[in-house]
């Protein structure tokens, strides 16, 4: 399996319900990366507390700069 469609980890109990549609988000923000970057470039998301996914940072890490 490509990692674009790789499940999501654990979720909190509150977020079960909605995990397709953060899973979703995931595979957009994959798509996304990849369409700026290209394929393997590391970069990090964030699920808040209501399941929105943020893309935190592309490329190098900060405490790797």
């Amino acid at each position: 399996m490509d990692s674009l469609f790789a499940p999501l980890g654990p979720l909190s109990p509150h977020l079960e319900p909605y995990r397709f549609w953060i899973w979703l988000q995931m595979v957009a923000l994959r798509l996304y990366v990849r369409a700026l970057k290209g394929r393997g470039v590391p970069f990090m998301t964030v699920i808040d507390h209501r399941g929105t996914v943020y893309l935190q940072w592309i490329g190098d890490a900060p405490h790797e700069r």
